[in-house]
């Protein structure tokens, strides 16, 4: 029919116009038969170079000698659709990490005809990822290693699950000896009885932290007097994961020259114990700290505007700076959407506005550009919506776009701001 005819072409056009994903058919021998810019972009192949080929050309040597090609079209041919995220091989030999899906296209009487292949260029986010595991795990290794410092977790029970060189030091367990085992057993006798270490962790819910000076025991049943810090740790949606608990041997400090002043220490102990927390939250941009939530939304548009002639306006009726968990949401949120702006919209200007709302922020960053091209919200959604929209309605908000063609886009969002209990 012709009102299909045309459907057909304007998504065939579409395909082929998409820069940001290499969107390909394969024969059922996975042989390349079709090729969209996005596929040149990414992969370094003109069409006329690559059609024919088979798209094992994109695997490294050793995934083609395990076989890894023909066991993902076998995959897809008997589940349908198969998604795999690994190194794939441009045109030059540069490798780069790739989020693959590849489903399998069948006739109406179910005959397999070919597949349809799908590739992101994963490698700037991996590389992030990489480096900040790499961060986390110096991390590791330095905490592990202080020795005039006992750090270490507890779960939400008060149980040990981590231990470190100075906590071995100070109070003279071995890990194996101690991981596993409940936190009162460094308090006398006497504090237990009277329930102190439940106490502690309850008020450290509560308050956030507990800190304190007091007796505790060592192994050998020796007592020491020591300065305690038990910081309460939530995952990002306000579960408690448990605590981080920093213990310094004063008795000790009596009897050693040390270096350090006292300032000194009282730094070196809050910085573990910051750290510590954020381990269990999602990287925060240091613009938030450094400048609060407009200002680092203010800077980041600066930067990504420079140069590019698009102007910017802020509008913000804030009662107060939103919970840090509630910061991080708005402030990915906002920079998925003035990234796609700069990159996709054509646009001259970007008009941000926030609004303290029900005991939320509803924010709304529009701009004057082209709209989305056609389609754009159907089958080949674009992966920054789908994270915007998850990332507020986890955070318990809600997400909407708005398309006017010819006119630009909005993007409308709201999450609670109601700081953790």
């Amino acid at each position: 029919m012709p009102g299909q005819d045309r459907q057909s072409e304007d998504i065939q056009l579409l395909v082929r116009s998409v820069v940001d994903y290499s969107i390909c058919l394969l024969d059922p021998a996975g042989h390349v038969t079709s090729w969209n810019a996005g596929a040149e972009r990414i992969k370094g192949y003109r069409a006329e170079e690559i059609i024919g080929r088979h798209f094992s050309v994109f695997y490294p040597p050793e995934a083609v000698a395990a076989g890894r090609p023909e066991q993902l079209l076998g995959r897809a041919a008997a589940a349908g659709r198969v998604a795999d995220e690994g190194w794939r091989v441009r045109k030059d030999g540069a490798r780069f990490w790739a989020r693959v899906v590849i489903t399998a296209l069948r006739d109406e009487r179910g005959l397999l005809r070919g597949f349809g292949k799908v590739t992101g260029d994963l490698t700037e986010r991996r590389l992030a990822e990489q480096a900040m595991r790499d961060s986390e795990e110096r991390f590791r290794l330095l905490v592990q290693n202080v020795v005039d410092y006992a750090i270490f977790m507890l779960d939400a029970q008060g149980r040990i699950v981590s231990w470190n060189a100075g906590a071995e030091r100070i109070k003279g367990y071995h890990a194996e000896e101690i991981i596993g085992r409940h936190f009162s057993v460094f308090y006398p006798p006497e504090d237990v009885a009277a329930g102190k270490p439940a106490m502690e962790l309850e008020v450290a819910v509560a308050d956030g932290r507990w800190e304190e000076e007091g007796w505790r025991v060592r192994k050998d049943g020796t007592r020491f007097w020591a300065s305690v810090v038990i910081t309460a740790l939530h995952d990002d949606r306000g579960e408690l994961r448990g605590f981080g608990k920093v213990t310094r041997d004063l008795t000790e400090r009596r009897n050693v020259s040390r270096a350090l002043d006292e300032r000194g220490i009282g730094e070196a102990v809050e910085a573990a114990v910051a750290r510590l927390r954020d381990l269990t939250f999602e990287l925060r941009p240091p613009a938030l700290d450094e400048e609060g939530l407009v200002e680092g939304l203010a800077g980041y548009l600066r930067q990504v505007t420079a140069g590019t002639g698009l102007s910017f306006e802020i509008d913000h009726r804030l009662d107060a700076d939103p919970p840090p968990e509630a910061a991080v949401t708005i402030f990915r949120i906002c920079q998925e959407a003035i990234t796609n702006v700069r990159k996709h919209a054509r646009a001259t200007s970007i008009r941000l506005s926030l609004v303290s709302l029900d005991r939320g922020v509803h924010v709304r960053v529009a701009d004057d550009g082209a709209g989305l091209p056609p389609g754009a919200e159907g089958p080949l959604r674009h992966f920054g919506l789908i994270e915007m929209r998850e990332r507020a309605e986890i955070a318990g908000g809600w997400w909407s776009l708005t398309d006017r063609p010819g006119a630009g886009t909005i993007v409308d969002f709201w999450v609670p701001a109601v700081p953790h209990a």
